[in-house]
């Protein structure tokens, strides 16, 4: 990652140059230190999407059910810091890429369970998964 703004930069330049009319942003892309671009304003906010995480697994079954040892994907940094402490039998494995990219990632057996967003599996039509409430 280019750091602060990464996922931004490209759409705000259009913005300015002229190229684009608006710009739509995750308000989590934005990094809360930079100011907004001059004469640019946030217009609307949509409702938010689900808050939960979901855990996928073959098994079906919750974190404190898993195994020690069990191997559990996530791109998230919250949930790197946040899994040893509430389940310390389980390993965390850094795991990047759109959802998709690491649903792919579980099939070729890099971890053995993973931690998505339910919004984003809702995104990809995935809504079968077991959601889990947010610590």
């Amino acid at each position: 990652m280019e750091g602060k703004g990464a996922f931004t930069k490209e759409v705000d330049a259009a913005l300015l140059a002229g190229d684009a009319d608006l710009a739509v942003h995750c308000v989590k892309d934005v990094p809360a230190d930079r100011p907004l671009l001059a004469g640019a304003v946030f217009a609307a906010f949509l409702k938010r999407d689900d808050i939960r995480d979901a855990l996928i697994h073959p098994g079906g079954v919750t974190l404190d059910e898993l195994p020690a040892g069990t191997r559990i994907g996530t791109s998230s940094v919250r949930k790197i810091a946040q899994l040893p402490v509430y389940h310390p039998h389980l390993e965390c494995v850094p795991m990047r890429g759109n959802a998709n990219r690491r649903l792919e990632k579980l099939g070729a057996g890099e971890a053995d369970g993973l931690i998505l967003a339910v919004a984003g599996l809702e995104r990809i039509g995935r809504r079968e998964r077991r959601p889990w409430p947010p610590t």
